[in-house]
């Protein structure tokens, strides 16, 4: 491979996992602002609507025990004592709390006859969320309307014990906060239907059970979203922000803070799970869930499976301790036998066969291996493509791999549309491919706005300072979505946040899989995000300072 005559220069050593590139040392980059097109057509949020849905008295509402739950929530020093005895002010809800601790859902050694009891068994944390999560859950109830509350709880209880279990596999986070996060995720859709009635219910009706679908059709129809006015009922409620994020982002875990991306993913990963268990084409959210497990949280594919295992094996108790049908439920042998069908097609190291096995029809293979937006090779092309070159390194030879994530591309579509977003979308792909075609490497479009390089003999420095340039080139120009819309759109300017991770001698055994190569790409994509955007970050394994 040719390398590129353009100044290269090494990255700055740092302990960090992503280092800055030869643009970004010595110096301390300012926080950029996100990129707006430069369209002034901006939709404004329905205020009048929002100020309806906020002030209707049909909102659900905390009873007062829940809400002094809430209140000592943000106290790190409460007691169990202190605790125990606010639950106990409701007699029903403490007889439903040791109720449920003695079910077979937690399998407790010895029965607990009091709260205190079952805190210092299931923890201070556990009790907490029991207390929340009955009480919310009560005031969430049906109230009369024809809505299909069955299909929600269905979900928010699959989404809710699959996000427990990944912050378990992982052990990162909280697992019963992001558990009382995915019961409560779309409390938002509650009040819309108490404050909308009839008209949202049919909205979410025509989606039929499909909340990117709905998200979408909530901003196109009332320019407002669920997850947002979930967020500002659970603002009201003065939860506390780690309950509040998962609410708020759930349907977009990237546009997550930092801080609460864990939680968030755990939460938007126990989603995949209840599409796999609920919508009509399984094979397709089950493919999804496979690879954002991988992505988000490098587990494998037996961990995956365990994760859904869990949710069904524990959805009916669940539901009881909430009294809350769940309706019919699927077979747990049917998802277990297309789980073994499709993983072929998913894990990695099998994705060359997915590609032989469809080789006879030319259509196809071409649907599999092209994004038909914008022509360039797919995802699984891109991990087919990244897989290959690292079984083919001899020795040492670096392989690095650039990940570019276009910055505030929501925006795009929400002021312009998704058709003039698409558009955008397609022209900036094509502009990728076209900086690095020179030095003979292929673009890909790995997932939403972000695409993917590999490019094998160049090691990190030199694929850094390319990457940067990468990204002048980007935020240098415009993209003119006008003539292929035919409408006067005017340019759209675009800055990218870059991520490179290297295979080579340093990074050793870290980066040793192909998986996990992209996976420190990404990461150093969000270090980028972090840095403001509009900039790039390379993945690099963390030293240990000397004592």
């Amino acid at each position: 491979m040719r390398v590129p005559a353009w100044p290269m220069k090494a990255p700055s050593p740092s302990v960090d996992e992503s280092v800055e590139t030869p643009a970004d040392a010595g110096q301390t980059r300012k926080r950029r602002e996100r990129p707006r097109p430069t369209s002034s057509a901006r939709p404004a949020v329905n205020e009048q609507l929002l100020n309806k849905v906020l002030s209707c008295p049909k909102l659900p509402t905390l009873p007062a025990v829940a809400l002094r739950v809430v209140e000592l929530t943000g106290d790190d020093n409460i007691s169990m004592a202190e605790l125990a005895r606010v639950i106990e002010h409701d007699q029903g809800l403490a007889a439903r709390i040791l109720r449920s601790v003695n079910s077979a859902f937690y399998g407790l050694p010895t029965q607990c006859s009091t709260l205190t009891h079952a805190q210092s068994l299931l923890g201070l944390d556990a009790v907490r969320t029991l207390a929340l999560g009955f009480s919310v859950v009560q005031s969430l109830k049906g109230a009369g309307e024809e809505f299909d509350y069955e299909a929600h709880w269905r979900r928010a209880i699959y989404t809710a014990i699959a996000a427990k279990t990944t912050a378990r596999l992982v052990r990162r986070g909280d697992a019963e906060e992001v558990f009382l996060g995915g019961l409560l995720q779309d409390m938002g859709v509650i009040a819309l239907v108490r404050s909308l009635g009839e008209e949202y219910i049919e909205l979410a009706h025509d989606c039929d059970g499909d909340h990117h679908a709905l998200v979408k059709a909530e901003l196109k129809h009332f320019e407002l979203q669920h997850p947002d006015v979930g967020a500002m009922l659970a603002e009201r409620w003065r939860f506390p922000g780690a309950l509040i994020a998962p609410i708020k982002y759930h349907e977009r875990p990237s546009a997550a803070p930092v801080s609460a991306r864990d939680p968030v993913r755990m939460v938007a990963l126990g989603n995949l799970v209840a599409d796999v268990l609920t919508m009509e084409d399984r094979a397709h959210w089950l493919s999804e869930f496979y690879q954002r497990a991988t992505l988000w949280f490098s587990l494998t594919t037996p961990q995956a499976d365990e994760i859904i295992e869990t949710v069904t094996a524990n959805a009916r108790e669940l539901a009881s301790m909430f009294d809350l049908n769940l309706g019919a439920a699927p077979r747990v042998e049917d998802i277990q036998e297309l789980a073994s069908e499709r993983l072929a097609s998913i894990a990695l190291t099998e994705s060359r066969r997915a590609a032989e096995a469809v080789a006879e029809s030319e259509e196809a293979r071409r649907a599999l291996m092209v994004d038909a937006l914008t022509g360039l090779g797919s995802r699984s092309a891109f991990l087919q493509r990244v897989s290959a070159l690292h079984e083919a390194r001899e020795g040492d030879d670096p392989l690095s791999v650039i990940l570019l994530d276009a910055d505030g591309f929501r925006s795009v579509n929400e002021e312009l549309g998704e058709e003039t977003g698409d558009v955008v979308l397609a022209h900036l792909g094509q502009r990728i491919a076209a900086i690095f075609a020179p030095i003979g490497a292929e673009t890909f479009r790995y997932g939403g706005e972000e695409f993917g390089v590999a490019l094998p003999g160049l090691g990190r420095a030199e694929a850094a300072a390319l990457a940067d340039r990468a990204r002048q080139e980007i935020a240098s120009s415009a993209v003119d979505a006008g003539p292929a819309l035919a409408e006067d759109v005017g340019p759209v300017r675009l800055t990218v946040s870059v991520g490179v991770a290297t295979a080579d001698a340093e990074t050793g055994t870290v980066l040793n899989r192909a998986e996990r190569l992209i996976h420190a790409a990404d990461k150093a994509v969000d270090a980028a995000k972090r840095a403001g955007g509009d900039c790039v970050r390379a993945f690099t394994p963390t030293r240990r300072r000397a004592a």
